[in-house]
C-alpha cells in the first residue's frame, strides 16, 4: 500500500546502511556481478577431486580450481509449487551461497569460486502451471535470483538447456520464447561493476551496477502482486530522468524510452515485474 512504503521503507542510496534501505553510491571493492551463461547439462571439474591421497605434498583442494553446483529449490513432486513459495524462495540464496562458501573453507581450507552450473527453480517435467520453469512468474523469479547470486558473489551461472519441448526447463519450445528468455536481453543492459543497494520494501529487491562509462544501472524487481509506489532516491543527486527497460506481462525486456522522474521521485513498478532503469552519469 502506498502510505505504508514512504518512509522508511525506500530504496535510497547513501554512504552506509541508515534506518531504511540504502545503497552506496560509490564501488566498494572490484567484484563482477554473477554472469548468466548457456552452459551443459553436466559440467564436470578436472582434477576435481581431493589429490592428497594419489600424491605426496599435495593437500585437499589443492587442484581445485572452482566448485560447481546445482540449484533447483522448489522440487515438489506431490504438491504444486506456489508463487508464494517461489516469491519466499527468493530471499534465502544468500544464505545458501554463505554457508556452502563455508563447507568449502572448512573441507578445503581454501576460499574458492563458486560456479553454479545449472539453476531454475524446479528440476522436473513440470510444464504449464502456474510457477513451472515455463512460467511467467518464473521470469520474475529468475530476474531477482541472478541479482541475489550476484550480491553473494557467485562466479558464474549458467543456464542449462536452451530448447526443450518435454519440459518447462527450456527458454525456448521450439520456436515459442518462453518469458524466462526475456531476463538475459534485460540483463544485458546491466552494469559491470556491483554498487551496493538495498531495498527495506516487503517483496521489492533493488540491485546496481555502474557500466565502465559510469552510467549507473538499477534492476528493481517487484514480486509481489501488486502494484508498488516507493521513493527511489541516489544520494548526492537528484534524479531527473532514466532509460526505462521492462520485463512484466505486457513487456517483454522492451526498452519504454527515456522517462522523467516525478519531483518526489516516487517510481511506479507494476505487480510481479523487473524494471531496468538506466541514469546516465
Amino acid at each position: 500500500r502506498e502510505g505504508a512504503l514512504l518512509v522508511p521503507e525506500e530504496l535510497a542510496f547513501d554512504q552506509g546502511l541508515g534506518d531504511g534501505g540504502a545503497v552506496d553510491g560509490d564501488e566498494g571493492p572490484l567484484r563482477a556481478p554473477a554472469r548468466a551463461v548457456q552452459g551443459a547439462r553436466h559440467q564436470l571439474l578436472a582434477g576435481a577431486r581431493l589429490a592428497e591421497h594419489q600424491h605426496r605434498g599435495i593437500g585437499r583442494g589443492d587442484l581445485l580450481d572452482v566448485v560447481a553446483v546445482h540449484r533447483y529449490p522448489m522440487y515438489s513432486p506431490n504438491n504444486p509449487v506456489t508463487v508464494q513459495a517461489l516469491r519466499e524462495n527468493t530471499q534465502k540464496w544468500t544464505g545458501e551461497v554463505e554457508y556452502l562458501r563455508g563447507l568449502i573453507k572448512e573441507t578445503t581450507g581454501r576460499d574458492l569460486p563458486i560456479a553454479i552450473t545449472e539453476v531454475n527453480s524446479d528440476p522436473s517435467s513440470a510444464m504449464m502451471q502456474e510457477v513451472s520453469p515455463d512460467s511467467f512468474y518464473n521470469a520474475i523469479w529468475y530476474a531477482d535470483v541472478l541479482g541475489q547470486m550476484m550480491n553473494a558473489d557467485v562466479f558464474m551461472i549458467n543456464q542449462w538447456v536452451l530448447s526443450q519441448r518435454t519440459t518447462g526447463l527450456g527458454l525456448l519450445q521450439g520456436s515459442t520464447v518462453r518469458p524466462t528468455f526475456y531476463v538475459f536481453p534485460l540483463y544485458k543492459n546491466f552494469g559491470s561493476q556491483q554498487v551496493y543497494a538495498a531495498s527495506g520494501v516487503t517483496d521489492v529487491d533493488i540491485f546496481a551496477a555502474k557500466r565502465e562509462d559510469g552510467t549507473l544501472t538499477l534492476m528493481v524487481i517487484n514480486l509481489s502482486d501488486e502494484e508498488k509506489r516507493i521513493p527511489l532516491q541516489v544520494k548526492g543527486e537528484k534524479l531527473a530522468e532514466a532509460e526505462v527497460w521492462r520485463l512484466d506481462v505486457t513487456h517483454n525486456a522492451e526498452n519504454l524510452g527515456t522517462q522523467t522522474f516525478s519531483t518526489d521521485g516516487i517510481v511506479t513498478l507494476p505487480p510481479q515485474s523487473a524494471t531496468l532503469y538506466v541514469i546516465d552519469k
